[in-house]
């Protein structure tokens, strides 16, 4: 790993200390040398899956996002993969990565067989882009169900389709919000 990542503690194992690493670049300004860091930060990830150095929901997870950031069809395939792996062992689904790895895997497939991007489906609509500085959602499959969505934590179509970035922002930190509680309700500490 470079010297710019997250330092070993005795706090945070390494996978962890990896993701908040891939986290804190997303915050800043994209560089040049991010995809570097990302595929660095995968080869570990890579490195560590094959020694079957995870063993709790909170590593997969942390795992899954690394390979979310992937730029190829079987990094995403991974990110579903380890993101499924965490909710089986109890993540909770709506705080999950499956629903925007899934959607994503469907977009890079189609994209991979020509579709242009903005016109490539995706199944739970988690994937947008940005249109002369408008945020704009890839067209949905509409075979997602509301038990779906409300698994996921994730908003039907009509509250965010057609609204401002900040509308649809809204419209998904809500269904989080109902996800969040029901989760507390149904599973009490």
């Amino acid at each position: 790993m470079e010297d710019k990542e997250v330092e070993a503690t005795k706090e945070k194992g390494e996978v962890e200390q990896i993701f908040d690493a891939d986290q804190a670049d997303r915050r800043i300004r994209p560089d040049s040398e991010i995809l570097k860091r990302d595929h660095l930060r995968k080869q570990r990830v890579q490195e560590m899956l094959g020694q079957g150095s995870f063993q709790t929901k909170e590593e997969f997870n942390w795992a899954s996002y690394i390979f979310q950031h992937g730029t190829i069809v079987e990094d995403v395939q991974k990110a579903l993969e380890l993101s499924k792996k965490a909710v089986e062992l109890g993540y909770p689904p709506f705080a999950s990565l499956v629903p925007s790895a899934f959607d994503r895997l469907m977009i890079y497939e189609q994209v991979e067989k020509g579709v242009p991007y903005e016109q490539a489906k995706q199944h739970y609509g988690t994937q947008s882009y940005t249109v002369d500085g408008k945020t704009a959602v890839n067209p949905l499959d509409v075979t997602v169900t509301e038990e779906e969505l409300e698994l996921y934590g994730l908003p039907k179509p009509e509250e965010y389709l057609g609204r401002d970035e900040d509308g649809i922002a809204q419209a998904f930190i809500g269904a989080k919000d109902r996800a969040q509680e029901k989760w507390d309700k149904d599973n009490p500490s």
